[in-house]
């Protein structure tokens, strides 16, 4: 029973975090370049794949182990987060933004990306856990 609550609390959180992300950082234009994300049901659809792979690394054994679906998930995550980044870095290649009237290179997917897209997956559950139903009660 616990072990239920506590998954679909979890779930609930990564779905809410995702939808968060869109909203206020600036996840959206990965998701847009890729084109997996022109619908509603498309979006729903990468957001299960998403948390099946996250599930994949909680319960498909070690993520150290070259047989594990853990470790094939991470190995297939980390080669799609490549492939966009490099896609992304190569479609702006020459564009320049100011910041404080310095002109620089745009980078995405920077680690402040990467960072806001982690929150996604465990913040709210760790900034209110209580709010979120994620804790065991004695």
């Amino acid at each position: 029973m616990i072990t239920s609550v506590l998954n679909t609390s979890f779930t609930l959180c990564q779905l809410y975090g995702l939808l968060l992300g869109v909203r206020l950082f600036p996840a959206l234009t990965p998701l847009l370049v890729t084109g997996q994300s022109k619908s509603i049901s498309s979006i729903f659809l990468r957001y299960l794949s998403t948390n099946i792979h996250i599930r994949q690394w909680f319960t498909g054994g070690s993520p150290f182990d070259h047989n594990s679906l853990c470790y094939r998930s991470l190995k297939a995550v980390r080669g799609l987060h490549l492939q966009v980044s490099k896609e992304m870095n190569q479609l702006s290649e020459g564009w320049k933004f100011t910041d404080g009237g310095d002109q620089k290179s745009n980078l995405w997917m920077s680690q402040y990306d990467m960072m806001s897209t982690q929150f996604a997956f465990v913040g709210l559950i760790a900034v209110f856990p209580k709010t979120v139903n994620f804790f065991y009660r004695c």
